[in-house]
């Protein structure tokens, strides 16, 4: 597996980040001369971030005309989107931590790190909570900004192991973006939030208690100050081809922040940037911000975050393996017989795959498209840990209850809505709506209105599937014999045999095609509403994958889910489908 996921080449990669850091001695003294032409600079940030209050303040003095810098800003969802653009060359600056930073160069990009803040995120609970202490957070919900491998997730970890507490495992964990988590502890679903600096002096604002501030951890890890984790992240190649704008960029962010540092004024011009609703939340932006300006020697951070680095990387990802155990995985004993020549087919089928995959791998790059022994290695590290079948089997488990429930609904409003003329006028509209209401909304809305629970997420995935259930279940009972209905009555059979040996049979093809499509679409989207909203599952680990720009990793679970579906389709939904048509005439 690749170096820094798993735990192995911790000294290395060290080495590696105390390259970065002594990097910037270089970049702060190292003099430009503005050319006759401003140079155009391209930075990708997190729109939610607070890059863009120091944007408003480098225009607002003209401090980038004086740097002879063009500053062009792509405003995005998510850091790892930034991470993504900087990697492709779409853009030539990003914000992020040094802990993804350290892993790139530890993979081999050649990534330089300029310290950006130090403002750490804290612990936040309700003023009336009976949480008093850290170890108080056992046993409660906690909501946790970012993801699994947020820095001030992995640093709150990191010391609550120390006193033997696995977070992770003795307390409930929900993963979510950092405004909605902070919507979530307001409402008093959550006990507790771990979120981002500026969101928890937000919530700081309206009344929460500061249970600890993630700063307040680093001594107790090792650390003698307050580590600059968030920096400017930029290619070395790119830095060495424009070092002259490279140390400008950053004297003009310096000034930006001492001018922010001295001027409270400079806050009500960028107040409505913030989001700040009133004057307190403001100054609780202001304060914190300005705690969070490095004005340490780089010696100090090199030292600091070597301590932390190795107080973060001793421990590694076992919970998964001490739950699951080294089971075994099991394949169905029965298979459908299949000739000779469709077995021949599928062979060469699969072998051209591999073979365009690899000729791919070559042309792209491995940190781009691993080959496939790269995949491969990565799927059999995450089985032997057990971490591989735990998520197959936790997805599965949630595919398995939302397309029952939507199948059962759908089956039955379908028949209802083509049997009655009423229902189906007045369904018809809500139909409608559901068939062209983009499943990420509806998603998104669930776990709004429901909470980050597993409840919401198999909520929303059957109402993803409901509609297209209705939809099939309907046309099939229009088709419906109206002569072997008519055969029904005259010959008195009660309405259950009725439905079982002729109405039901006539469905059969029905029901089957609404279970084909149903599941593919199920498939789509359980995989969504757990990048979004839970603690597991394959989509959870796909976008823990993304997060770390772990190629690898990523298709490891895309195609072991992918082999389960094909083992699915092959193995339970065909020969199902042959059973149920089984008693239709075959076309000549």
């Amino acid at each position: 597996m690749p170096v820094g996921h798993r735990g192995s080449g911790n000294k290395s990669i060290m080495k590696l980040f105390i390259r970065i850091l002594l990097a910037t001695v270089v970049f702060a003294g190292t003099p430009g001369a503005p050319s006759r032409a401003a140079e155009t600079i391209r930075i990708a940030v997190q729109k939610t971030g607070t890059f863009a209050w120091e944007l408003a303040v480098i225009r607002a003095h003209g401090l980038d005309s004086q740097a002879n810098l063009a500053i062009e800003v792509s405003e995005l969802a998510s850091p790892e989107a930034g991470k993504i653009a900087l990697r492709a060359g779409s853009a030539d600056i990003i914000v992020s931590d040094w802990l993804w930073v350290s892993r790139e160069r530890g993979l081999g990009a050649k990534l330089t790190f300029y310290p950006y803040s130090s403002a750490l995120g804290a612990v936040m609970v309700p003023n009336s909570s009976s949480i008093r202490t850290l170890a108080d957070l056992k046993g409660r919900k906690l909501a946790v900004a970012g993801g699994p491998i947020d820095k001030n997730w992995l640093l709150l970890r990191a010391l609550m192991k120390q006193d033997g507490i696995d977070l992770k495992s003795e307390s409930t964990i929900v993963y979510g973006a950092p405004p909605l988590l902070a919507a979530k502890i307001l409402s008093g679903e959550m006990d507790a939030t771990v979120n981002y600096w500026n969101f928890c002096a937000a919530l700081e604002a309206k009344g929460l208690r500061r249970l600890v501030g993630i700063e307040d951890l680093l001594p107790k890890l090792g650390a003698k100050g307050r580590t600059a984790m968030i920096g400017y992240v930029f290619d070395e190649g790119w830095e060495s081809a424009n070092r002259g704008a490279v140390s400008r960029f950053v004297a003009m962010t310096r000034g930006a922040k001492e001018i922010l540092a001295a001027s409270d004024a400079e806050w009500e011009k960028i107040a409505p940037l913030t989001g700040a609703t009133d004057a307190a939340t403001l100054r609780a932006y202001r304060d914190r911000y300005r705690e969070g300006i490095p004005r340490r020697p780089i010696a100090d951070e090199e030292a600091d975050a070597r301590v932390l680095y190795f107080s973060i990387a001793c421990w590694r990802r076992s919970a998964v393996a001490k739950l699951w155990g080294r089971r075994k995985s099991s394949t169905p004993a029965h298979s459908t017989a299949r000739s000779p020549e469709t077995e021949m087919l599928r062979l060469v089928s699969f072998t051209v795959f591999l073979a365009t995959w690899w000729i791919a791998a070559l042309l792209a790059g491995a940190d781009k498209l691993p080959p496939p022994p790269a995949v491969l290695t990565a799927i059999i590290t995450e089985a032997h840990s057990g971490a591989l079948f735990f998520n197959l089997g936790v997805t599965l488990a949630r595919v398995a209850l939302a397309f029952t429930l939507a199948m059962t609904l759908g089956a039955s409003i379908g028949y209802l809505m083509g049997r009655v003329r009423l229902a189906n006028r007045l369904g018809d509209p809500w139909l409608i709506l559901l068939l062209n209401l983009p499943a990420l909304v509806v998603i998104v809305l669930a776990y709004i209105w429901a909470g980050l629970t597993e409840v919401a997420a198999i909520a929303a995935i059957a109402i993803n599937k409901l509609p297209t259930a209705v939809v099939t279940v309907r046309e099939g009972t229009r088709a419906l014999d109206a002569a072997l209905d008519e055969m029904a009555t005259v010959f008195a059979i009660p309405r259950w045999r009725a439905l079982r040996h002729v109405i039901l049979p006539q469905l059969a093809p029905y029901i089957a095609a609404a279970a084909r499509s149903g599941l593919s679409l199920v498939w789509k989207i359980v995989l969504v509403a757990e990048l979004l909203g839970r603690s597991n599952g394959v989509g959870f680990e796909i976008g823990v994958a993304f997060q770390l720009f772990d190629i690898p990793l990523l298709l490891a679970y895309s195609l072991s889910f992918v082999a389960v579906v094909l083992a699915i389709e092959i193995v339970l939904v065909q020969p199902f489908e042959i059973r149920l048509s089984r008693w239709r005439p075959r076309a000549a």
